[in-house]
């Protein structure tokens, strides 16, 4: 009789692992995919609003526009990499 508990009680356990873990691996699915979504999302809007760059323009609103979806560091090179400097601001190369 004691053999038979114990079996029931560790089925019962296992079937408990199973459920509270398998439900943790959907929650991370689910969250991976959101994740993903809104790396989409962030990269739609900056791809929009790089272009509008245009003209002389000053660092600042450079930063402004971009600090939304950039790193400071990003900021700086996209900069440097499409940016001449003169004497009204910056103007794309």
């Amino acid at each position: 009789m004691k053999k038979r508990c114990r079996w029931i009680l560790s089925g019962c356990l296992v079937l408990l692992f199973s459920v509270v873990f398998g439900t943790g691996v959907e929650a991370s699915k689910e969250t991976a995919l959101l994740h993903k979504e809104q790396a989409f999302s962030i990269m739609k809007k900056s791809a929009v609003v790089q272009p509008k760059l245009v003209g002389p323009i000053s660092k600042k609103k450079i930063y402004d526009t971009l600090l939304p979806y950039f790193t400071k560091n990003y900021i700086e090179a996209f900069i440097k990499e499409n940016f001449l400097e003169t004497e009204k601001g910056l103007i794309r190369k």
